[in-house]
């Protein structure tokens, strides 16, 4: 399904978290710069123990409005940011860290399974596992 049916059939009640979800996404893109990642996974892990029960009926679609803040912050190039808030709305979901090898470049990934797994996360050696 193209992303715009799916941004059209969203409900309206989802729609009022992309306000607050933009804003976080940018407390993660900051963070992102200023500290580490496990300090940052520390801090959506309590995140996610106060919203896991509130968001769960919104679950699937805030999934596709995580990805359309990651975009917004950081482009094309936004896994880790993407999967980042996935994981933060998602109440059982794991984060996943990877890598894979193109000729003699190295490639990581971030992916989060449980929720919307990434469709070429098959392709990476995952390395860790948060969450």
């Amino acid at each position: 399904m193209s992303r715009l049916r799916r941004l059209h059939e969203l409900s309206w009640s989802a729609w009022l978290f992309l306000p607050g979800l933009i804003g976080f996404g940018g407390f993660i893109a900051l963070s992102l710069r200023v500290c580490s990642l496990p300090t940052l996974v520390r801090v959506l892990e309590s995140f996610r123990r106060v919203v896991k029960t509130r968001l769960a009926p919104l679950q699937e679609e805030l999934t596709i409005l995580c990805g359309l803040t990651a975009r917004l912050w950081a482009g094309d190039n936004g896994c880790l940011l993407r999967s980042l808030l996935v994981y933060s709305v998602s109440s059982d979901a794991s984060l996943m860290l990877g890598v894979k090898r193109e000729g003699t470049t190295l490639l990581g990934h971030a992916w989060v399974e449980g929720a919307a797994v990434s469709r070429e996360a098959h392709a990476y050696m995952p390395l860790t596992r948060l969450g």
